[in-house]
């Protein structure tokens, strides 16, 4: 997946609920720097990383946020040191 980070991206959640679905927007940026950042907080603090979404406004596509940022990207969750660390 070829994802250009400058696009202008918003990111959302949407859970399924018994009463209906619900849809968070979390931020809208066209900055790599604050996409990146904000990915790692998700990464690191989320307990499903998997439910965002992000879809890019630019190229009119969709995708995982945990799936690219890990399997493209090679982010990964860190530990509490590396946390503090940073």
């Amino acid at each position: 997946m070829n994802v250009n980070l400058n696009n202008l991206l918003m990111i959302v959640t949407v859970e399924n609920e018994k009463t209906g679905r619900r849809c968070v927007h979390w931020m809208t940026t066209n900055d790599e720097k604050r996409f990146l950042s904000f990915a790692q907080y998700i990464i690191d603090g989320s307990s499903h990383p998997e439910n965002f979404i992000v879809f890019d406004m630019t190229d009119k596509t969709e995708f995982n946020l945990a799936d690219y940022c890990m399997n493209t990207l090679g982010m990964r969750k860190r530990t509490f040191e590396e946390r503090i660390a940073s």
